[in-house]
């Protein structure tokens, strides 16, 4: 996925547990801006855009999640987004990718899943 588009929002979530792995959302401010003009109803801070789409993360990790384990009654350790870039990726490809666009803002999301066996020793 690439874009001609300045990515420069980028928040992660390490999903602990049963899925384990790692959750990343790549945005712009303008997105931010947009998005937190939604939630609010008005022209909104720097930071009430940061807190929306931090929200937004939190709110799809807990979707992915769910639909994951074919439930909705499981209980989740908080998700905790935190700022990431390309540099904080796992080397390998994500097993999952994908692009949105809302009203020419384009969001990328991708999902990396720990398989490895953890069998005891």
């Amino acid at each position: 996925m690439s874009h001609d588009q300045d990515m420069g929002v980028e928040w992660s979530v390490s999903i602990p547990g049963r899925v384990n792995g790692l959750l990343t959302i790549r945005g712009n401010e303008e997105f931010m801006a947009e998005l937190s003009k939604l939630l609010l109803g008005q022209d909104c801070t720097p930071e009430d855009g940061i807190d929306a789409f931090k929200e937004l993360v939190n709110q799809f990790t807990g979707y992915l999640i769910s639909d994951i384990l074919k439930t909705d009654y499981d209980f989740f350790d908080p998700f905790l987004p935190v700022p990431s870039s390309p540099s904080y990726w796992p080397a390998r490809r994500p097993e999952s990718a994908c692009s949105l666009n809302y009203k020419g803002h384009v969001l990328e999301i991708r999902l990396w899943l720990d398989h490895q066996d953890k069998k005891a020793a």
